[in-house]
């Protein structure tokens, strides 16, 4: 409803309001985790976190958390390209694997 209302409030049509935005590729991962684990997240994944973060800059981001509904990780990319979504991803999967065996 609130889209709606700023359609109204601008004389927008929705097409004209979304015009600036821009979908990027999203890569996402699970990386399963022992059940019984309570997983932190280490301070040479929040260092690469960190690293990939300045290399996007505003053209990406990545999320990374922990399941509410199943023992796994999970690990999003978004970047401009999808190449370097993937780069990121495949990383970032690497450490937390090390940091779960």
């Amino acid at each position: 409803l609130l889209v709606l209302q700023v359609m109204i409030q601008q004389g927008a049509k929705l097409s004209d309001l979304l015009a600036p935005f821009r979908k990027w590729p999203q890569v996402h991962s699970n990386v399963n985790k022992p059940g019984n684990l309570q997983w932190t997240m280490s301070s040479a994944l929040e260092n690469k976190i960190s690293k990939w973060q300045q290399t996007l800059g505003e053209q990406g981001r990545i999320l990374i958390r922990e399941s509410g509904t199943e023992s796994c990780i999970r690990v999003m990319v978004e970047a401009i390209e999808t190449s370097m979504a993937e780069t990121i991803l495949a990383d970032l999967q690497t450490q937390l694997a090390s940091d779960l065996s």
